[in-house]
C-alpha cells in the first residue's frame, strides 16, 4: 500500500497514528533481525507520514478558515480566532482582521461550488465540525441544503 493510498483510505487521524506506532514497532523489530538498509527506508517512510499528517492537519484548519464564514453568517463576530484554533485542535491561532467583512453573495456562490468540488470525506469532515459547534450561529440560507444533505 502506498502512502498516498493509505491517506486517501484513512478516515481518522487515530488510524494514521496507530499505523505510525505499528511502523515504529516494526522498525525496532527489524533493527534486531535485519540490516540497516530496510530500516533506513522505514524511517524515511515514517518521517514522510509524519510530514503528511502535519500538512493534512494544517490544510484542515485552512479549509475551516475558508468555509466557516461562508456557511455561517457573521461567523467571526461569534467565534474568536483563538477559540477556533482550540476547537480545531491546533495551537496555531489564525490572524483574522477585526472587524471581518462578510463575504459577498458572489463569493458565497463561488465558495459553495468549491465546497461541492471537495471530496465527500472533506465535505463531511467540515460539516461534522460545524455540527459540533455549540455557538449560536446562523446558517446562511444558501448553505442550508448542504447541511441537510449530511444529516
Amino acid at each position: 500500500m502506498t502512502i498516498e493510498t493509505f491517506f486517501k483510505s484513512a478516515s481518522e487521524d487515530t488510524v494514521i497514528y496507530r499505523y505510525l506506532e505499528l511502523l515504529s514497532a516494526r522498525t525496532a523489530e527489524l533493527e534486531q533481525r535485519l540490516g540497516y538498509d530496510e530500516i533506513g527506508a522505514l524511517r524515511a517512510e515514517n518521517q514522510q507520514l509524519r510530514s503528511q499528517l502535519v500538512a493534512q492537519e494544517r490544510s484542515g484548519l485552512e479549509q475551516l478558515l475558508v468555509f466557516l464564514p461562508v456557511i455561517f453568517r457573521n461567523f467571526w463576530s461569534v467565534v474568536r480566532p483563538d477559540e477556533l484554533a482550540l476547537l480545531a485542535g491546533t495551537f496555531q491561532v489564525p490572524n483574522i482582521p477585526s472587524p471581518y467583512p462578510e463575504p459577498s453573495a458572489d463569493t458565497i456562490t463561488t465558495l459553495k461550488q468549491r465546497f461541492l468540488q471537495l471530496s465527500e470525506h472533506q465535505q463531511a469532515s467540515i460539516i461534522s465540525f460545524c455540527r459540533e459547534l455549540q455557538h449560536r450561529l446562523e446558517i446562511r440560507s444558501e448553505m442550508r441544503d448542504l447541511m441537510k444533505r449530511f444529516l
